[in-house]
């Protein structure tokens, strides 16, 4: 059902009180009862990216919310708004409250960075394995509720590797790309300068990490996305007088 537009009549608009949550509608919200596609087990059906009441909405599902109970709901957008799942749960916690539930998005972010250290033997870079995973890659990890794309670069490096890094400015390259045809991935990557080499690496999550030259790290990346980056970040080095 992920990226299917629908059209659907709105039941409670914005602002329409609700005695069983004892407050208004944040969302525009819809019954699926006669709406055709949708699953028996699908009781609820949340409008986001609008900001005023409507009547009517045509969207494309970007989200599914698989509750404890075995209840779903489905989150419907307009096609232009690509959000991803901290701001989808930030709008419906007003109706969902703390209960856990698990979901399914159209668009994810990631954020990460190539990580380089200058040491006596010229320029490394940092390569890691995820056991999630095939290819050799760079530090990197979705966005969680309260980050900015910066912060979630730094946590996801030092949770994954243990390094301790210095993020420079005025380097960010992002790729995105369609991950099982339906859901679309954007990954965002920064320029981190390590401190040293030492790593501890996160051994339930990743296989193994290296530092590695420049051709090294080249002919280990799988993806031309991440030789691009890796390119990239060499560039941005050299034009900084660092001889990478």
């Amino acid at each position: 059902m992920l990226g299917k537009h629908y059209h659907v009549r709105i039941t409670r608009p914005i602002g329409t009180y609700s005695q069983t949550l004892g407050r208004a509608y944040e969302v525009n919200y819809a019954d699926v009862e006669g709406l055709r596609g949708f699953q028996e087990d699908t009781k609820d059906v949340y409008i986001v990216g609008i900001e005023r009441p409507v009547k009517t909405f045509d969207g494309q599902c970007i989200a599914i919310l698989s509750r404890k109970d075995g209840s779903k709901a489905l989150v419907l957008s307009p096609a232009h708004k690509k959000l991803i799942e901290t701001e989808i749960r930030a709008l419906l916690e007003f109706a969902e409250g703390k209960e856990p539930y698990e979901i399914e998005c159209k668009y994810e972010c990631s954020c990460g960075a190539v990580v380089f250290f200058v040491g006596e033997s010229g320029v490394k870079y940092l390569l890691i394995k995820n056991r999630r995973s095939a290819h050799w890659g760079f530090p990197k990890g979705h966005m969680e509720a309260g980050e900015d794309e910066e912060a979630t670069a730094l946590r996801e490096i030092r949770e994954e590797t243990g390094v301790e890094v210095t993020l420079l400015p005025g380097f960010r390259e992002k790729s995105i790309y369609d991950i099982q045809s339906w859901i679309q991935k954007k990954v965002i990557f920064f320029l981190a300068e390590a401190k040293d080499t030492r790593m501890r690496r996160q051994q339930e999550e990743i296989d193994a990490c290296y530092w590695l030259t420049y051709e090294e790290a080249m002919r280990g990346l799988h993806f031309e996305k991440d030789k691009r980056v890796l390119r990239n970040a060499r560039l941005f080095l050299r034009q900084h007088g660092v001889r990478a």
